[in-house]
């Protein structure tokens, strides 16, 4: 019986030792192995955003994801197991950015979203997405996936439920009634992972600067509309209100002040004139007072 015990523990010893010589061949070819080829987009006219024409008959070199060479056909040699694609007659422009898509709840079933949508965003140069509301758990899977190269799909930016004044909680919207309600919830959407918070809807202008307070605080953005549900909410003028609102916003999110005036429901003075950074206001108003908050509504 030992002699049988001993011959039985030798063959598993001996399948043992293949199976971890096995093993490690495997792990060395993995870390051996080539980095994928170069892909060389040639004779391409490129949209560059910077310049005022294209720049034509263009070869770009792509390694591992990014762009690492581009420049005139004969200045720009791939190498020799590059994967070429002749580009004569095509432009090359940047990756797209929807800034405003609900992707997973709403009216969007996440099921169909990540079988349709998501691919077909790609396929008409959308690289990139802002969600501005939705089911945030959903939205950071899908993020991961994409990331990692095993969904096929835009970049991700989640806000996760949008901030509103009542209802019920739901995976696409977190009620607040009041200021310890908005930091909490800023806390627990930054706890989650999400890009930024976002505002439908807020009972008051106290809640609202508790939001953009705590958002500062934690180190994330927050954007959205600002309609307040009382009349008696209302800031004195819209340039008071947009310069003390978005004091404590990041400089990249400031821009939405532009839109501020009439999301909030806040009045134009009707003497002192407004003049956002760039835009093309009359110096003296030369319409009524409500077609001059429409047309600023109107503006991108």
């Amino acid at each position: 019986m030992e002699v049988v015990k001993r011959e039985c523990d030798v063959r598993l010893f001996s399948r043992l030792r293949v199976l971890l010589l096995v093993l490690l061949i495997g792990a060395s070819f993995a870390r051996a192995a080539p980095n994928p080829p170069q892909l060389a987009i040639t004779h391409v006219a490129v949209i560059d955003s910077r310049a005022n024409t294209p720049r034509f008959d263009q070869t770009v070199l792509i390694a591992n994801g990014r762009i690492v060479a581009m420049g005139l056909v004969a200045r720009i040699k791939p190498s020799k197991d590059a994967r070429v694609i002749d580009a004569t007659g095509k432009f090359l422009i940047p990756g797209l950015w929807d800034m405003h898509v609900h992707l997973a709840g709403l009216n969007a079933d996440p099921a169909w979203s990540k079988q349709v949508l998501l691919p077909l965003l790609l396929a008409n140069g959308v690289t990139g997405v802002r969600d501005m509301g939705g089911d945030l758990d959903v939205l950071l899977a899908w993020k991961r996936e994409i990331e990692s190269g095993t969904l096929l799909g835009p970049h991700i930016v989640a806000s996760g439920p949008f901030l509103v004044s009542s209802g019920k909680k739901t995976p696409e919207q977190y009620p607040v009634t009041n200021t310890d309600e908005a930091r909490a919830a800023v806390r627990g959407l930054k706890l989650r992972g999400a890009d930024f918070v976002k505002i439908i809807s807020l009972p008051s202008k106290e809640v609202f600067f508790a939001v953009a307070d705590e958002a500062k605080k934690q180190g994330i953005p927050f954007a959205g509309t600002c309609r307040f549900r009382s009349a008696s909410s209302r800031l004195p003028t819209a340039a008071s209100a947009a310069s003390s609102t978005f004091s404590t916003a990041p400089s990249r999110y400031r821009f939405l002040r532009k839109r501020t005036t009439c999301e909030a429901g806040w009045w134009l003075p009707k003497k002192r004139e407004i003049r956002w950074p760039g835009s093309r206001l009359p110096t003296k108003p030369t319409r009524p007072i409500a077609k001059r908050r429409r047309t600023l509504c109107s503006r991108p």
